[in-house]
């Protein structure tokens, strides 16, 4: 799932006689502004705060999927929750407990992250070295967040 680039939320307190639902007259009108590609900025708006939040939630902020559910795309990185159904006997103490972690996922396989296998999958198709091995069970993943920006002198960010 690709997640949209938030831009700004709006609230507006239209005239009364602007609406035409009765029931939300006088009340605020929230409005997202978004981009959808690079060069488009899109809106989305309503009078009920609830649809906004799920939109909000839906689109905008990252959350675990179950692999259940979704798996990502190839080869990009993402963070995973992950458990090991079957430690080494001195680490018995970790056996089915969550770890997080950040992994590659390739052609139904899970790749431990590193330059090296990101470069090694998208040429070769395979990186043995950091591959998981049948212990290992991926519950769910998440995109990973966009790398840190400095603030700019304006107080919107570069």
């Amino acid at each position: 799932m690709q997640y949209r680039k938030f831009e700004e939320i709006v609230v507006e307190y239209p005239s009364p006689d602007l609406c035409t639902y009765p029931e939300y007259k006088g009340k605020p009108y929230f409005g997202i502004k978004y981009l959808e590609n690079e060069n488009q900025i899109i809106g989305y708006g309503t009078y009920n705060p609830k649809v906004l939040s799920d939109f909000l939630e839906k689109y905008f902020i990252p959350r675990w999927i179950p692999v259940s559910e979704d798996l990502p795309e190839d080869i990009k990185p993402v963070q995973i929750t992950w458990k090991n159904n079957d430690p080494e006997i001195y680490y018995q103490n970790i056996k089915g407990k969550h770890f997080t972690g950040t992994a590659h996922y390739k052609d139904g396989k899970w790749y431990w992250y590193s330059d090296v296998t990101e470069d090694f999958l998208a040429e070769y198709g395979r990186c043995e070295i950091y591959e998981f091995d049948s212990a290992i069970e991926v519950v769910a993943w998440m995109p990973l967040p966009e790398p840190y920006k400095a603030e700019s002198k304006a107080g919107r960010w570069e």
